[in-house]
C-alpha cells in the first residue's frame, strides 16, 4: 500500500533547491551573470532557511527528530550500508540525516560567503557598504574551495540515491516527486523473489554513475556564453560615489579643467577613480614628457587638476574596478598606465590583440570602446560590448 511519506513543501523545497544550485553553478562562470548568480544565491539561503524551520514543524518524515540520531546509531547503519544489507527505512536512515545537515551547513556557507562578497567587492545588495573589500577576498577564497566542494558532495549524493534504486530496489528519486512510498508490507512483497542483480542491472548502475560524475564535473567547468548587450556609449558622467575626507559617500563632481586638458585637448578621458593617488602624483610630476608629449601647464592649472584626481582616486572609490587595482598594485611602484596595472592585465588576459587593432577600437586604452559605463567609472561586466 501505498503511504504519504514526503509532504508537499519538502518535495517543493527539494526540486527549487536543485534548480537554484544548477543556477548557481552556471552563472558562476563570468561576472556578466553576476546579478542572476546573487538572486540564484539568496534563493538557496531563503530555501536552507526554510528547510530548517520545516525540520521542526514540518510531517513525521521531515523532522530532524526522526533522522537524526547519535553516532552509535548511525554507525550501525552506515556499517549495513556498506554491506550492502541495510534494513529499510520509511525516511531517511540516520546517515542520509547527517548528510541532509551537512548540505544545508554547506549551503548556509556559501550563501553568507556570497553576500559578503557581492557586498563588499561588487558594493551590492542589502549589505552593501557592511563589508570592506578585503573582507570581501577572503570569503571569496573561502566561497571558491566550498564551492568545489559541494560539487563532490552533490555527485555522492546522487550516487547514493541511483544504487538506492540498483541495489536496494527503492527508487527514492521517483518519491521525491511523487511524495509516496511502499509500506514496509508492500515493499516486502514487491521485492520477493526478485532475481538477483544481473549483469545488465549492473551495466545500468555503472552507466548512470558515470553521467553523474560526468554532470558534476560540468559543473565545474561549464562556461557560459555571454551574450553582450548593445547600446550606446554612456558619455554620462554622473558616476560612482567617492569618499570624502570623513569617509562618507559624496557625489562625483566633474572638474572642468580636467575635463577639458585631459579629455577634449589631449587624449581620451580615463575616471580617476582607476588610478591611487601615488600613481596620479607620478603622471601630472611628468607632464613635460606625458607619454611622448608635451602636456605642460601652468602650476595652478596643474594643481587644481591634481587636487581633483587625488579626491577621486582609487584610495576614495568604492566600485570593485577601483579597489581590485588597488588591491593588486599593493606597494608596488606607482604606475602611471592604467592598461599596466596587473588587475587590468589580467581582466584582459584572453582579449586577442587583433579585437585592439580594430577600427572601433584602436587602443586597448580606448575604455569606452568595449565598456559603455566607463564614463561613470564602474566598468561592470554587464556592461560590456564588444564592437564589430
Amino acid at each position: 500500500m501505498k503511504i504519504v511519506v514526503w509532504d508537499i513543501p519538502t518535495r517543493l523545497f527539494h526540486w527549487a533547491l536543485v534548480a537554484s544550485c544548477i543556477t548557481v553553478y552556471i552563472t558562476s562562470r563570468t561576472e556578466r551573470y553576476i546579478e542572476f548568480h546573487a538572486a540564484a544565491g539568496y534563493a538557496v539561503f531563503c530555501f536552507v532557511l526554510f528547510r530548517i524551520i520545516w525540520g521542526f514543524v514540518g510531517n513525521r518524515f521531515a523532522r530532524f527528530s526522526q533522522f537524526i540520531k547519535g553516532w552509535s546509531e548511525t554507525g550501525k547503519c552506515l556499517s549495513t550500508l556498506l554491506s550492502l544489507k541495510p534494513p529499510r527505512s520509511i525516511g531517511h536512515n540516520p546517515v542520509v540525516g547527517w548528510v541532509v545537515l551537512i548540505m544545508l551547513f554547506v549551503l548556509a556557507v556559501l550563501s553568507i560567503s556570497g553576500v559578503v562578497i557581492y557586498s563588499g567587492e561588487e558594493n551590492k545588495g542589502f549589505l552593501a557598504g557592511y563589508f570592506t573589500f578585503a573582507s570581501a577576498q577572503y570569503a571569496l577564497s573561502l566561497h571558491t574551495v566550498v564551492a568545489y566542494a559541494f560539487v563532490v558532495v552533490i555527485v555522492v549524493h546522487v550516487s547514493a540515491a541511483l544504487v538506492h534504486d540498483f541495489v536496494f530496489r527503492e527508487n527514492i528519486i521517483v518519491s521525491m516527486i511523487t511524495g509516496t512510498k511502499e509500506d514496509s508490507q508492500g515493499f516486502a512483497l514487491g521485492t520477493e523473489g526478485a532475481p538477483p542483480q544481473g549483469s545488465g542491472r549492473s551495466a545500468r548502475l555503472a552507466v548512470f554513475l558515470l553521467l553523474c560524475m560526468l554532470g558534476g564535473w560540468g559543473l565545474v567547468s561549464f562556461n557560459i556564453t555571454s551574450v553582450l548587450s548593445s547600446g550606446p556609449v554612456s558619455e554620462s558622467f554622473s558616476s560612482v560615489d567617492v569618499l570624502d575626507d570623513n569617509g562618507v559617500p559624496t557625489p562625483f563632481v566633474v572638474n572642468e579643467l580636467w575635463f577639458g586638458e585631459c579629455g577634449e585637448s589631449c587624449h581620451g578621458l580615463f575616471h580617476p577613480t582607476l588610478l591611487p593617488e601615488k600613481s596620479w602624483r607620478a603622471v601630472m610630476a611628468g607632464l613635460d614628457e606625458h607619454f611622448g608629449d608635451d602636456a605642460s601647464l601652468d602650476s595652478e592649472e596643474t594643481e587644481e587638476i591634481l587636487k581633483f584626481l587625488i579626491a577621486n582616486s582609487a584610495e576614495r572609490s568604492t566600485t570593485e574596478a577601483s579597489q581590485k587595482i588597488l588591491w593588486t598594485l599593493g606597494e608596488a611602484t606607482p604606475l602611471e598606465r592604467i592598461t599596466k596595472t596587473p588587475y587590468w592585465l589580467k581582466k584582459h588576459s584572453k582579449v586577442k590583440e587583433s579585437i585592439y587593432n580594430r577600427g572601433s577600437i584602436t587602443s586597448p586604452s580606448n575604455c569606452v570602446a568595449c565598456h559603455r559605463d566607463a564614463a561613470t567609472g564602474r566598468f561592470d561586466d554587464t556592461q560590456i560590448m564588444v564592437p564589430d
